[in-house]
């Protein structure tokens, strides 16, 4: 029988990831009944990719079972190519707020493959700077 992993242990494996980065501040938030990892940029180092005016260009939410990465900021630089990855990609129904797509995680092996997808291949940063 294989474990059930919650969201919790997702985002703790993601946070364990990014959280001695040099480029994003994590900072937790509950909305709207829910828990929320906010992502913002630390300086204007990727000023070029995100522009001037975003300081937030992800969103984490925490639910029962899964977690779900929102793409709020230049989301076509990032999200090209994107499914070829096979994660659960939706668009948002309140656009406005979330921006163009989301990703709902289930499993580490995904965060680790989205991870390597948007900071190492997109946003062309180092592994030595993220891991």
């Amino acid at each position: 029988m294989e474990k059930e992993i919650t969201s919790l242990a997702l985002a703790f494996e993601l946070l364990k990831i990014i959280d001695n980065n040099n480029w994003l501040d994590i900072k937790f938030k509950l909305k709207n009944n829910k828990n929320v990892v906010r992502l913002y940029l630390k300086d204007n180092s990727l000023e070029p990719i995100f522009g001037a005016k975003v300081k937030q260009p992800f969103s984490v939410y925490l639910g029962k079972s899964s977690i779900t990465l929102y793409f709020r900021a230049n989301q076509e630089y990032i999200t090209k190519g994107i499914e070829t990855l096979r994660l659960d990609f939706n668009k948002p129904n309140q656009q406005e707020e979330f921006g163009d797509y989301y990703v709902r995680i289930t499993d580490i092996k995904d965060i680790e493959k989205l991870i390597d997808f948007i900071f190492i291949k997109k946003l062309k940063l180092n592994y030595r700077n993220i891991f």
